[in-house]
């Protein structure tokens, strides 16, 4: 039966007849590749270790994106922003829209979470609700009715762009990243690594002089540690006295002990638990701070912008989150995280994590893996050098080296 369009909730039969294909031949899902890349203007990856489905699949899933184009409206400001699913909610997303209140008053924070609500400009669509990078300026300036918590800035004060011309012209605000480099492999249907970098630095005001963000996810094939995602940032402000945190958000409260942090999805029927081993900034250098539970849910700037939502709900964006800064002001700041998933009931515990760090290069080594990031926005036609210990055999992964043929030495002779 022809219907009427109405917004973009319905089509109408001509729409039908053009994009529905009945030759289409059904595939399984099984079939498609574990890494998918969208490009320009999104620039982001979904990766995942399998095709298992229900609350008990083995299965762990990332989303990472740059972000090069901020379109308003509903697009959240989330530059960089990530999540991980394995067996429950882990890294996630916070915030509602539209949850509980079917009407409100967009001028008070009364819990409403409709669009344009205190709730919706001040959290859900802001960067302090995402897995992303604040830089905490208290004289930036915002637009009306918008709070700072100090993430990424809102261009031309919010308003959609009419023309594409508009959209892309740089004084308006709206170019928000470049994509640096991506690669997976070697498989690409099953591959072993998933690569994305990106330069962030356009997302945010001129607080921030520089800005990139790598992510290196790994398919560890292991059932007990199926994946890692590695993550790892160079921040640059240009006063060494603003604050920057690196922003993680989950469901319940987090175990901090030292450098690592713990959070797990618990709910019934779920059995996820996520390690967040922070390598840099180093351990005397750190500062972990966790907010949240009752009255901090959705907490900016000594504000608590509250949600309402319906009573035995899924709710699964509140809760908590950590922040991670230096103790130490500094205009230029490294962040490297390692983070791996396992069960939570039994506890699985987690795969010992090192370090690798010199004054060009850091890195980790987790399982039988080995991840190597440049130091430098650009990438390096210069000789990379690192050592590690270890039994076996290892798989090497070095990003930001320029395009080329590389010798690859070991104690000085060449392997490979």
């Amino acid at each position: 039966t022809p219907q009427t369009p109405r917004q973009n909730q319905t089509i109408n039969c001509v729409e039908f007849l053009i994009f529905n294909n009945p030759d289409l031949e059904q595939k399984p899902v099984s079939e498609l590749p574990l890494t998918k890349y969208f490009p320009s203007p999104k620039g982001a990856m979904i990766a995942r270790t399998g095709w298992d489905e229900g609350l008990d699949s083995p299965d762990m899933l990332v989303e990472m994106k740059i972000n090069e184009i901020w379109f308003a409206n509903h697009q959240h400001l989330d530059a960089g922003a990530f999540q991980i699913y394995y067996k429950g909610a882990l890294a996630t997303d916070a915030g509602y829209y539209k949850a509980g209140l079917a009407s409100g008053n967009n001028s008070e924070n009364d819990g409403n979470s409709n669009y344009g609500s205190m709730h919706w400009k001040n959290y859900v669509r802001r960067t302090i609700a995402h897995n992303c990078i604040t830089v905490f300026d208290p004289n930036e300036q915002w637009p009306s009715g918008y709070d700072n918590d100090g993430g990424q800035r809102i261009g031309n004060s919010g308003t959609e762009a009419r023309t594409l011309d508009a959209l892309l012209n740089p004084d308006n605000g709206y170019i928000t990243g470049e994509v640096l480099g991506y690669e997976f492999g070697l498989d690409p249907q099953a591959p072993n690594y998933t690569y994305l970098k990106g330069d962030l630095a356009k997302a945010y005001s001129d607080k921030i002089q520089n800005y990139e963000r790598s992510f290196m996810f790994l398919n560890l094939k292991d059932k007990q540690h199926p994946g890692a995602l590695i993550v790892f940032d160079r921040v640059v402000s240009s006063n060494e006295s603003f604050k920057k945190s690196w922003l993680l958000h989950g469901l319940h409260e987090p175990e901090i002990n030292g450098a690592q942090t713990v959070f797990k999805d618990t709910r019934e029927g779920y059995n996820g638990k996520l390690t967040i081993d922070t390598l840099l900034p180093k351990m005397d250098n750190l500062a972990i701070e966790k907010i949240g539970g009752s009255e901090k849910e959705f907490w900016v700037n000594g504000t608590n912008y509250f949600a309402v939502t319906k009573k035995d709900g899924i709710n699964e964006s509140g809760g908590w989150r950590i922040e991670v800064s230096p103790k130490t002001p500094s205009k230029t700041d490294y962040f490297l995280n390692v983070l791996q998933v396992g069960d939570a009931n039994p506890d699985v515990a987690p795969l010992p994590v090192t370090t690798i760090e010199t004054e060009k290069i850091a890195g980790a080594v987790i399982a039988d893996r080995v991840v190597i990031f440049g130091k430098d926005k650009d990438r390096t036609k210069e000789p990379v050098e690192f050592q590690f210990t270890g039994e076996g055999e290892y798989e090497v992964t070095v990003a930001d080296l320029e395009k080329g043929t590389w010798r690859v030495l070991k104690d000085g002779s060449e392997i490979v």
